[in-house]
């Protein structure tokens, strides 16, 4: 073989393992983005029931505030305070 054919051959052979090498590194990247998709989907899923949590506990708050309020109006209109 020539010395050009050669040279051609190596960077071909050069160029086939960096492919490789780079299909590897894109597997690892896909690999880490979907781990990293189902940790934020499962962060939002705990996220979203504790904002659920949150508005029952408010409500339930507001529905005992509002008969707080109704028992002090009662006692205002009847002079006790």
């Amino acid at each position: 073989m020539s010395d050009e054919i050669q040279k051609l051959n190596d960077r071909i052979i050069y160029f086939e393992s960096r492919i490789l090498d780079l299909n590897k590194e894109l597997d690892l990247a896909r690999e880490e983005i979907q781990a990293l998709n189902l940790a934020s989907e499962k962060r939002e899923t705990e996220l979203l029931q504790i904002n659920l949590d949150h508005q029952e506990v408010n409500g339930k708050l507001r529905e005992k505030l509002s008969r707080y309020e109704d028992k002090a109006d009662h006692y205002r209109r009847n002079g006790v305070i």
